[in-house]
């Protein structure tokens, strides 16, 4: 409609559009058999005038159109709804832009069969263009080596590892091949009902799973999220991230999760709106703190929150003169030595260094540091972990790997060498 439309009122102006269909991929192998699994229902009828009412006007046929219990019925009908990586698609990007005519290529078409049963990734053979972007980015940024090109020429495919199934094949779910890849070959693997291609509004936040800081990207469409991806741009993780970061945004579309303010009162809970809850919370702190004082009103951060969200909370304590805690808080020792909450090194500096060495080091807690680490030992450094007995690291490229005898990794190690270097007489007298 928007087409003819704009067609109608440029020919009214005396203008002649022609319409060109943009490229799209089209299957024309759909039969009734390609849904036979699934179960058949009708349309929702909607009410439209009878035919003594449309004579002698120009009102129309269907004057409510759907119920909204009556669209989502329909929406929920739909067989098919297209790649839900349309508008992120290169090759669809690509094709419009150079006006191809797929008809001079047309041949045969290799079907692959395949298992796609990988809790996070989608994973469609039938789509890939063979790029070769997952693999390398698998191989030789991660050190993975989870998927591979198998065979040669026209049968060529990406698989998985020794063609397991993906998630048997040492994947370690990070999703940087997801991200690389320019079609719909590897895709997000969503809570969502039923993906549809949609624009996202891409907005850049800092990961709050750990302390690392890594940039990502949350793609959403209005209040809900659809994906995110590691910010080829970030500062501390340069387009790389960890499983965590990549898929635990989907924390917020679990089932079940409260996103309503509940308020207690005779009968039991119900549900209230912000400004209810948060105006009851600031009377009853208020309440308690005119009565046993400001000492007994907290406020709980979680480690989990964004920076944004974080703040937000620490200045409505202050303003309420609340104590400020977290129940996942662990004390850093950090300040203790140069004064300061926070290392005076960036992440970074990993990469110019000629020594790294990492005591009670966890290579699955901090996939990104791995990384770094990774690189710096492509680049000559040499990395020696200081680990005890049990917590050994699959990590080929550490140049030693120390075990001490002890129960539990913790500083008492650098102690005992920081005190042999200073009975050796090779410590510095500190001003």
């Amino acid at each position: 409609a928007r087409k003819v439309s704009d067609i109608i009122d440029a020919y009214l102006n005396g203008e002649t559009i022609k319409y060109e269909k943009p490229y799209f991929v089209e299957r024309h192998d759909i039969t009734e058999k390609t849904f036979e699994d699934r179960e058949r229902m009708c349309r929702p009828e909607m009410g439209i005038l009878s035919p003594e009412e449309r004579k002698g006007n120009f009102s129309e046929v269907i004057p409510e159109g759907y119920t909204a219990e009556q669209a989502e019925a329909e929406a929920n009908r739909c067989l098919e709804c297209g790649c839900h990586d349309y508008f992120e698609c290169k090759l669809i990007d690509l094709a419009n832009q150079y006006d191809v005519h797929p008809a001079r290529l047309a041949g045969d078409i290799n079907k692959v069969e395949f298992e796609d049963d990988h809790p996070f990734i989608v994973r469609d053979p039938n789509k890939c263009i063979l790029c070769g972007l997952c693999v390398r980015v698998c191989d030789e940024i991660m050190g993975v080596g989870a998927l591979g090109l198998v065979h040669r020429g026209f049968d060529t495919v990406v698989k998985p590892n020794l063609e397991k199934p993906l998630i048997e094949s040492g994947c370690v779910s990070c999703g940087q091949c997801v991200s690389v890849c320019p079609t719909g070959a590897l895709q997000e693997r969503t809570t969502m009902i039923k993906e549809t291609p949609v624009d996202t509004v891409v907005t850049e936040t800092t990961c709050s799973y750990c302390s690392v800081g890594c940039s990502l990207l949350l793609e959403s469409y209005g209040d809900m999220l659809i994906k995110a991806n590691p910010d080829k741009e970030g500062i501390v993780n340069a387009g790389l991230a960890c499983g965590k970061g990549k898929w635990g945004f989907d924390c917020s579309m679990l089932e079940d999760k409260l996103d309503e303010p509940l308020i207690k009162d005779a009968d039991g809970f119900r549900e209230a709106d912000y400004h209810e809850a948060l105006v009851l919370i600031a009377k009853r702190c208020q309440s308690i703190g005119a009565k046993y004082g400001k000492n007994a009103i907290g406020v709980a951060v979680s480690d989990r929150y964004t920076n944004e969200e974080a703040y937000a909370i620490k200045i409505m304590a202050e303003d309420m003169g609340a104590k400020i805690f977290c129940m996942n808080n662990r004390k850093s020792g950090i300040k203790e030595v140069i004064g300061h909450d926070a290392s005076p090194n960036t992440i970074d500096e990993l990469l110019s260094t000629n020594l790294i060495l990492a005591v009670g080091f966890n290579a699955a807690d901090n996939p990104v540091i791995q990384l770094k680490m990774k690189q710096a030992a492509e680049n000559g450094a040499k990395v020696v972990l200081i680990n005890t007995e049990d917590y050994k690291q699959a990590m080929p490229y550490v140049a030693k790997e120390v075990y001490v005898p002890s129960e539990q990794n913790h500083v008492g190690f650098l102690k005992a060498v920081a005190k042999a270097i200073v009975d050796a007489g090779k410590g510095k007298e500190l001003p």
